[in-house]
C-alpha cells in the first residue's frame, strides 16, 4: 500500500501587540483595530512560501500537526517563538523552528501599520494518505 504525503500550513494572524512569553499565556487583544486597518493578505502570503520553501519535515509515517506561534516586529525580525502545540515528535517540531529560523527576518511589516509588532499563530499540518487509486481496485 503507497502513502501519499501532503504538507498544509495554515496561517493566523493574531490581532494583538502583547505576548505574555513568562508563562505561555495566549496574547491579549490589542492593537486590533490597527491590523484590522491594514491589508496584511500579501505580506502573510509571501511570509507563508518564505516559510513553505524552508521547510524539510522528517519523513514519517503518521499524520502531524505542529502550531508555532511568534512575534514580527516592525523590521521584520522574529524576536520571540515557540511551540504552541508540539506535534509528539520532537524531530517534526524542530524542522517548523528550523524552517522559520532559515526565513526570517521577513520583510518590514506593512507601512500603514502602527503598531510595533504581529503576532503569528502558523499550523504546520504533515498528512499521510493512503492511496486512493489502492481503494478502488478493492
Amino acid at each position: 500500500m503507497k502513502k501519499v504525503l501532503s504538507t498544509i500550513l495554515i496561517l493566523t494572524v493574531i490581532l494583538t501587540g502583547v505576548w505574555n512569553y513568562s508563562n505561555a499565556q495566549q496574547p491579549e487583544k490589542q492593537n486590533t483595530l490597527q491590523v484590522e486597518e491594514v491589508d496584511f493578505g500579501p505580506y502573510m502570503s509571501k511570509m507563508q512560501k518564505e516559510i513553505k520553501a524552508n521547510w524539510n519535515p522528517p519523513k514519517i509515517k503518521t499524520t502531524r500537526h505542529v502550531v508555532l506561534l511568534y512575534k514580527i516586529n516592525k523590521d521584520g525580525t522574529v524576536p520571540k517563538s515557540e511551540i504552541l502545540k508540539s506535534s509528539g515528535s520532537k524531530k517534526m517540531d524542530a524542522s517548523v523552528l528550523e524552517a522559520l529560523n532559515k526565513s526570517a527576518p521577513f520583510s518590514p511589516l506593512p507601512k500603514k501599520y502602527k503598531g510595533n509588532s504581529v503576532d503569528v499563530q502558523f499550523t504546520f499540518d504533515y498528512n499521510v494518505h493512503k492511496n486512493m487509486s489502492e481503494d478502488f481496485r478493492n
